[in-house]
């Protein structure tokens, strides 16, 4: 999907569930993502989202709490990510206890769809 470095077939770890707006605002409809995990093949963890309902993706920030670490991974907005799938967001080196909040933009349904923000907060397992 957007930097992805392994197959979202085998996500493992579920994890939080973020919702509309979250941290600092909001957009139109609702989708949430929930968070898993998975090893990744450069030795990293890759984190995966999946939306409660159908979307596109334009861009997920991220950033790592007590960190300077964070960044943005583009999407190409017209992508439509079914409902409860989960898609690699990103292979990160990550270690245990670290605490992520992704932010996921987009438009549900379509790339013509209603714009929404979603936040999810996970914990590396």
């Amino acid at each position: 999907l957007f930097n992805s470095c392994k197959s979202s077939s085998n996500p493992t770890d579920s994890g939080g569930i973020g919702g509309i707006g979250g941290i600092g605002g909001g957009g139109g409809g609702s989708v949430t993502f929930t968070i898993t995990q998975g090893p990744g093949s450069q030795g990293g963890i890759v984190l995966y989202g999946a939306p409660s309902v159908a979307v596109t993706v334009t861009n997920v920030n991220y950033s790592v709490a007590n960190s300077t670490t964070k960044g943005d991974i583009q999407g190409d907005g017209t992508t439509v990510f079914p409902a409860n799938q989960p898609v690699s967001i990103s292979e990160f080196n990550a270690q245990a206890g670290l605490k992520y909040t992704l932010i996921f933009t987009g438009k549900l349904g379509s790339a013509t769809g209603t714009a929404y923000t979603a936040t999810s907060n996970y914990t590396i397992q």
